[in-house]
C-alpha cells in the first residue's frame, strides 16, 4: 500500500469509527509517542474527549419527496410528449426572437428522444392509467 493509500486508509477508518461511535457516549483522541493519532470510544492515558457533530435528519429530502419530484416530472414530459406528437408542427422562438420550425425528420427526432428520456428515466413513455 502506498503512502496516499494508507492516509486514506486511515481516514476511512477515522469516519468508521465516528460513524461507529455517533452512537456511543464519547469518542477519545490522543497522540502516541510516535505523533500518531488515535480515535476510540475507549479513553486511553492522555486522550482527549472529542465532540461528535452529527448531521440533522433533514439535510436531505425525504424519499417520498424525491418520488414525488420525479413523478411530476414523468408527468410533464409526458405531456409534452403527447403535444409533440399530436403538434401539426413544431415551432421554437428563442431568447433573441428567432424562430426555427422543425422540419418531419426533426420532429420524430425529438419524439424519439423524449420517448428515450421517459423509458430511461420513467419506466415507459405511456401516460399511467388514470384513476
Amino acid at each position: 500500500m502506498g503512502r496516499s493509500d494508507a492516509g486514506f486508509a486511515r481516514i476511512a477508518w477515522a469516519a468508521l469509527l465516528f460513524a461507529g461511535a455517533a452512537a456511543a457516549d464519547q469518542v477519545y483522541r490522543w497522540v502516541d509517542k510516535n505523533g500518531q493519532v488515535h480515535y476510540s470510544d475507549q479513553p486511553a492515558p492522555n486522550a482527549q474527549a472529542v465532540e461528535i457533530n452529527s448531521v440533522p435528519s433533514t439535510a436531505a429530502p425525504a424519499v417520498s419527496e424525491i418520488a414525488a419530484q420525479r413523478a411530476a416530472e414523468c408527468q410533464q414530459k409526458r405531456e409534452l410528449l403527447t403535444r409533440y406528437q399530436n403538434a401539426a408542427a413544431i415551432t421554437e422562438t428563442d431568447a433573441l426572437g428567432s424562430t426555427h420550425t422543425y422540419t418531419a425528420e426533426e420532429k420524430q427526432k425529438l419524439i424519439e428522444r423524449t420517448q428515450s428520456w421517459l423509458e430511461l428515466n420513467c419506466g415507459g413513455s405511456e401516460a399511467p392509467p388514470a384513476e
